[in-house]
C-alpha cells in the first residue's frame, strides 16, 4: 500500500511541475533575439512531419518548418525549438531535451533528445544514466525544409536516473569511433 501511494504521490508531482529541459526555446510573444534563442514564426509557412513518436500512450509527430536565419523550427505536442544551428567544427548538438509521459495515466515517463549533427556522423548514441545508453534515429529533414543539416531524437523510457544530472550524447563515425560529444540536463524538482 506504501508503494502505491508512493507512486500516486510522484505522478501527480509530475503532472503539476512540468520541468523545462536544457536547451530549449520556448517561444513567447515577448521573446526577443538578446535571449539567445530565434524568434519563432507564429504561422509558418510549410510545416512538415518529419517523425512519429508517442507521447501519452498515443501517437504523436515531430513537425518542422523553415525558421529565422536559415535555421530549422521544430514542435512536439507544444513544444518549440529553433535551435538547429550546429557551430563549426561540431558534430554533434543538442537542440531540445525534455522528459513526457508514454501512458496516458502518467504513470511511465520518458526522456526526449533532439539534435543536429554534421554529415560526417554515422550514429548518435545518449546516456539515459546509470549505464545505460540507447541508439538515437537518424533522420534527414525533407528537401522542402532546405534544412541542410540530419537530425537525430531519442524518446525512451526511463526513470528518475535521468533527471537534474548532466547526460552525455555521443556522435560516432562510420567505424564506431567518437567524433563529437555533448551533454543534456533536464531538471525536475
Amino acid at each position: 500500500m506504501a508503494g502505491v501511494t508512493v507512486l500516486l504521490l510522484v505522478a501527480v508531482w509530475f503532472a503539476l511541475t512540468r520541468p523545462s529541459g536544457r536547451p530549449s526555446a520556448r517561444p513567447s510573444p515577448s521573446q526577443t533575439p538578446a535571449s539567445g534563442s530565434p524568434i519563432v514564426s507564429s504561422s509558418p509557412t510549410a510545416v512538415l512531419t518529419i517523425a512519429h513518436v508517442r507521447v501519452r500512450g498515443r501517437a504523436s509527430v515531430i513537425q518542422a518548418w523553415p525558421g529565422p536565419s536559415n535555421t530549422l523550427c521544430v514542435q512536439l505536442e507544444g513544444d518549440i525549438t529553433c535551435a538547429f544551428l550546429l557551430a563549426p567544427g561540431h558534430a554533434v548538438q543538442v537542440s531540445y531535451a525534455n522528459w513526457l509521459y508514454l501512458d496516458p495515466a502518467g504513470f511511465s515517463f520518458g526522456m526526449f533528445v533532439i539534435g543536429a549533427i554534421s554529415s560526417e556522423v554515422a550514429s548518435v548514441r545518449v546516456s539515459l544514466g546509470a549505464g545505460r545508453w540507447v541508439n538515437a534515429t537518424i533522420l534527414t529533414p525533407p528537401p522542402e525544409l532546405g534544412f541542410p543539416l540530419r537530425l537525430y531524437y531519442m524518446e525512451e523510457r526511463t526513470g528518475f536516473q535521468s533527471l537534474n544530472r548532466d547526460l552525455p550524447v555521443v556522435a560516432l563515425d562510420d567505424h564506431g569511433q567518437e567524433i563529437g560529444r555533448t551533454s543534456y540536463l533536464v531538471q525536475c524538482g
